[in-house]
């Protein structure tokens, strides 16, 4: 029994070690996609061209980025980039 236990501890490590590569790749796949959108353009995943299985992680990528300051949330799903000037942040279509 302990050696069921023991293989499936290392089976674990592993599949934990494989989440943290694929969160990473997506993260930067979204950081990436995020630097080719204009600053007063809103966004979502379809702009972002994220596979629907993957939403919940992009979801958590995306809230990362919000609370760096890279990226604001318009509504649910919807994001803009900000845009600073000498007045101020521009919201999407305050040009």
């Amino acid at each position: 029994m302990s050696h069921m236990s023991s293989l499936l501890r290392k089976k674990l490590d592993i599949f934990s070690k494989m989440s943290i590569f694929i969160n990473m790749k997506i993260s930067e796949y979204i950081a990436t996609q995020i630097k080719h959108i204009p600053e007063d353009a809103t966004f979502g995943y379809e702009q972002l061209k994220i596979d629907k299985t993957k939403y919940v992680t992009a979801a958590k990528a995306l809230e990362r980025l919000i609370k760096k300051g890279v990226i604001k949330k318009v509504s649910k799903g919807t994001f803009y980039k900000p845009q600073m000037t000498v007045f101020g942040e521009l919201k999407p279509g305050d040009k």
